[in-house]
């Protein structure tokens, strides 16, 4: 009677045929020693028959994290196709040169680069007119509701648009000095347009309070970084996005980048302008790699950049519904009801990538996401592959390591401020085992205790596979 009371307080669901009672006394135990603060919702399945073997709280509507991204990868699967590739071009009409953006996540201005060299090998060394950008790509698509002020100040608050190149961001590495006082040396990336550099950071020992007090692109358009760095910290990279009142400025200065480092000379101007009705003639392309590869920079290594931009070919066909911020929780919906008949009605999409604290699902739903997907003919292969390896790679590199022999777990992970979230499946001889998801927030403790809480739930999982 004590048993099934505690069992009942915590809302715990099990079949004993399935899961054996020791096992679940192992993960009520636990959740009720490190989960006492916090909002826990969970569910694991049997991954052969779909039956679940144990829930709590499944059908809490929960803030996901970057298990937003699991949805956003099977909308994107099921309506582009795994070999769907983005593709950026440099078009001709008369003098003037085209050059249609795609949105590719991954287009680098080395990739611009190769553009105008593969022009210059078709068309000589000098463009008589202007370069051309349709301007009808230049809207920035905004950032949603329940974004943190900390997440737009850095690599994720680059803006989101057909228009992209380095992911719109400027990066350098930070390598702190090893005495006192002594200024950090900073290494600008050369693959990227130049930028003045303000560094006024030192090293010394400082509070956390002083830690880099401004690191920005000023009015200047200088890199401007002021604060402390501890001595002898380790090196680390950073990005900082490009503002949206400087957008049109940045793509101009990374094409002429681009046409000096291929050789190229503009007699004309950049400009922004739409496109004549009569369709231009394609001169040289560049195409992504696959959205199968996308896919797998973007879950495995947790790239919200990546992920929000993989909706862009959708924003492409009704920009003007995609820019209201409920559209997108309707085509959400939608596409994953018809596409997998999950039922998705109390969820609340609001980005692709999970950095809204405005999204919100249940542990149940993001079940049923992922059986459907591994019964899915065409989805499961791509979709698995996108998955971080425990112990392996990606945002699981570091976790889950020394499994019992012949067994895989793939998962994403979640993480923001007081949220932490696993999600995948567990795999012996590559047959299906469990599937399981794990939703905690709301919690004051450090994140890394609900990570090793979510570890050895998995863990104990993996041990029991006979």
């Amino acid at each position: 009677m004590k048993k099934l009371f505690l069992l009942t307080i915590f809302g715990c669901h099990m079949s004993s045929a399935f899961f054996g009672s020791s096992l679940t006394g192992t993960i009520d135990s636990l959740i009720q020693k490190t989960a006492l603060d916090s909002m826990v919702g969970m569910e694991i399945r049997d991954l052969n028959s779909g039956k679940i073997i144990y829930e709590k709280n499944p059908n809490l509507l929960m803030r996901p994290a970057s298990l937003e991204k699991i949805p956003t990868a099977l909308v994107a699967l099921s309506q582009l196709g795994p070999t769907y590739q983005f593709e950026t071009s440099l078009l001709k009409k008369g003098n003037a040169v085209y050059l249609r953006f795609a949105g590719d996540p991954t287009f680098t201005l080395v990739d611009l680069t190769a553009l105008f060299k593969a022009y210059k090998q078709k068309k000589g060394s000098t463009i008589a007119g202007d370069i051309m950008i349709n301007q009808e790509t230049v809207p920035v698509f905004p950032h949603v509701e329940g974004w943190s002020i900390e997440a737009t100040r850095f690599l994720y608050g680059a803006p989101i648009s057909v228009l992209n190149v380095n992911k719109n961001t400027i990066c350098f590495k930070l390598i702190p000095g090893i005495t006192d006082k002594r200024k950090p040396t900073l290494i600008y990336d050369k693959n990227q347009p130049p930028y003045k550099i303000d560094n006024q950071s030192i090293s010394t020992a400082c509070l956390e309070e002083e830690y880099i007090e401004r690191c920005d692109l000023d009015l200047e358009e200088r890199i401007s970084i002021k604060g402390c760095i501890p001595n002898g910290s380790p090196a680390f990279k950073i990005c900082l996005p490009v503002k949206e009142h400087r957008f049109k400025e940045y793509i101009r200065k990374c094409i002429h980048t681009a046409l000096e480092g291929a050789g190229v000379f503009l007699k004309g101007k950049i400009l922004f302008r739409p496109f004549p009705k009569e369709k231009p003639h394609v001169l040289v392309q560049h195409f992504s790699d696959p959205l199968y590869d996308i896919l797998k920079k973007g879950i495995k290594d947790s790239d919200d950049t990546i992920m929000e931009s993989v909706l862009i070919p959708f924003m492409l066909e009704n920009p003007d519904k995609f820019r209201k911020p409920k559209y997108l929780d309707t085509f959400m919906k939608k596409t994953l009801q018809d596409c997998l008949s999950v039922d998705l009605s109390r969820a609340v999409f609001m980005d692709g990538s999970g950095l809204s604290h405005h999204n919100l699902i249940s542990a149940h739903q993001m079940a049923d996401l992922l059986w459907e997907a591994f019964r899915h003919k065409s989805l499961k292969e791509p979709f698995l592959a996108s998955l971080a390896v425990g112990g392996e790679d990606g945002t699981l590199k570091l976790r889950l390591k020394n499994l019992p022999k012949g067994v895989k777990v793939l998962a994403k992970t979640g993480s923001l401020t007081s949220i932490r979230s696993l999600a995948g499946y567990i795999l012996k001889d590559e047959k299906p085992k469990y599937l399981f998801v794990m939703m905690m927030q709301n919690f004051s403790e450090d994140g890394k205790v609900y990570e090793d809480l979510q570890d050895k739930i998995v863990t104990s999982l993996t041990q029991s596979i006979s």
